[in-house]
């Protein structure tokens, strides 16, 4: 189960899944990457990198929280963001 977890923590593995769904290399995530324009992804491997971090980090994102032009950074703000309310 996942506890209150450290930024740089949130960001590898949010980094990693990215990279694992796109088949690219970790080092081409980047924060202010923009997923679908700048990564390459299509609105089903956004859908995908967002089921793979709620059940990674055992956490819901409403899709309210994300759009299809949602960077790397916002992932993360999201995920630290859910951990932390659900730790509080």
């Amino acid at each position: 189960m996942i506890s209150i977890m450290e930024r740089k923590e949130i960001e590898t593995k949010v980094y990693n899944i990215i990279a694992d769904k796109l088949q690219i290399g970790v080092e081409e995530v980047k924060d202010n990457s923009i997923i679908c324009s700048d990564l390459g992804a299509d609105k089903l491997d956004v859908i995908d990198i967002v089921i793979k971090c709620e059940d990674y980090f055992d956490i819901y994102i409403d899709e309210s929280f994300y759009t299809f032009n949602i960077t790397v950074k916002g992932i993360c703000d999201i995920v630290e963001k859910l951990i932390k309310e659900r730790w509080v």
